[in-house]
């Protein structure tokens, strides 16, 4: 009776280990699935990211060109006005 008793033991831990590879086996996949989220998740917020910076650049050197026309445009009109104030005063 010692041996079989031996052998139940084995075969109880054998279904233990073969319990716990089922288990764990199914933990791994559900991470693997949760990383695969995760790092789509990542990828769209990193692309968006990306879009939103570079439109952000595409909107602050539209405004600096804007900026560079109206500083332009002051300089024209203080020029004219100086030239028609110079007119003005020699007139």
């Amino acid at each position: 009776m010692g041996g079989s008793n031996r052998v139940e033991k084995l075969e109880n831990q054998v279904r233990e280990l073969e319990a716990t590879v089922t288990g764990l086996t199914d933990e791994l996949l559900e991470c693997k699935e949760r990383l695969a989220e995760l790092e789509a998740s990542t990828e769209s917020d990193t692309t968006s990211a990306a879009q939103s910076t570079e439109s952000g650049s595409d909107t602050i050197s539209s405004l600096l060109d804007e900026v560079d026309s109206y500083s332009s445009d002051d300089e024209e009109s203080t020029a004219e006005t100086e030239t028609d104030s110079d007119e003005i005063i020699v007139a």
